[in-house]
């Protein structure tokens, strides 16, 4: 009998959490990419590249969000930029081998965070 009552609660926490119309992410944001707005939504501390593809966004790469091609870059509105932690070394390197924009990151170094609500992020067109 204690068996059931243990798992009784978990599995209406579960469900509620599943089918809860009124679940909020913490960034709702857009991308823009190939000419089309695709507004996502995902948790704060996920992974940039992750949550693009994800959500059907193509986005040039070909290390499968390694960190090693700099080829994944997204160009940021300055407001968000500013507020995202530097880039380390080996991603300016990317960055500025691959001709990236100033307001540029890799996405796949990059966590989505409360900032980034509202905002669009702009993913360059695949080559």
């Amino acid at each position: 009998m204690q068996c059931v009552r243990r798992l009784v609660p978990s599995v209406v926490k579960y469900s509620t959490r599943m089918y809860n119309p009124a679940r909020f992410f913490g960034v709702e944001m857009t991308f823009k990419a190939n000419g089309e707005d695709v507004e996502v939504e995902c948790d704060a501390g996920e992974n940039l590249f992750e949550v693009a593809v994800g959500n059907d966004v193509e986005v040039k790469n070909s290390c499968n969000g390694g960190g090693t091609c700099g080829e994944c870059w997204m160009v940021f509105p300055k407001d968000v930029f500013d507020k995202l932690p530097k880039a380390g070394e080996t991603e300016q390197g990317l960055l500025k081998k691959m001709g990236a924009p100033a307001l540029a990151r890799l996405s796949c170094q990059v966590k989505t965070c409360e900032c980034m609500s509202g905002k669009t992020i702009e993913v360059p067109l695949p080559k």
